[in-house]
């Protein structure tokens, strides 16, 4: 078994340290479910807080807890006028996003990983193209990043970012709300919404 050591204080010029399994620091398991995956199989068993006796209260409380994101902007990202217009749904962790520019290049990604923040304000996405204008794009990972300024900020423009990147970098970043390295940019026509359901 593997120990880590921790500093926790000095006394008397002595440092005190406190040693306890690795495992005990790992927290690989968020502590409710977000995705309806998470639920299935025995997976609803990894939740203590709260718990959940069967995968369909597991489920349940996925969908009471649900974020759904759309949009349909335009916006100028380094001299060109874009446009997007996407869905997703967080619990079922899938969505679609479209993308076309003044230089008539366009592309459709397949969302695979959704994450909204704690204030609702703020969603995480990725997904690989699975069609373009331009075969090149055809395979690549979209990492993207939207703000929605409503109700909170409400008067503040809306945001959205996105860079392409390889599939682990993607995932990893959307789980971990980590921002693309393009944007944020400023819609400047349309909206976009990030906003809590309930079944």
């Amino acid at each position: 078994m593997s120990i880590k050591s921790i500093l926790i204080g000095v006394s008397g010029g002595l440092a005190i340290v406190l040693a306890m399994p690795l495992t005990a620091l790992a927290v690989d398991t968020p502590v409710v479910p977000v995705h309806v995956s998470q639920c299935q199989k025995d997976g609803y068993e990894a939740f203590g807080s709260p718990g959940f006796d069967t995968r369909l209260a597991c489920v349940s409380y996925v969908r009471a807890h649900n974020y759904r994101v759309a949009g349909n902007v335009k916006y100028t990202a380094y001299g060109l006028k874009r446009h997007a217009w996407f869905h997703m749904n967080r619990g079922e962790n899938s969505g679609k996003f479209h993308y076309s520019d003044d230089n008539g290049v366009t592309y459709t990604v397949k969302v695979s990983d959704v994450s909204v923040n704690d204030t609702g304000h703020y969603a995480y996405f990725a997904g690989v193209v699975t069609d373009s204008s331009q075969y090149r794009y055809v395979g690549q990972w979209l990492l993207a990043k939207v703000y929605d300024s409503y109700p909170t900020f409400y008067g503040n423009p809306d945001l959205i970012s996105g860079s392409f990147t390889d599939k682990t970098t993607a995932i990893n970043a959307v789980e971990n709300m980590t921002p693309p390295a393009d944007g944020p940019f400023t819609v400047t026509k349309g909206d976009l919404s990030v906003w809590q359901i309930s079944h």
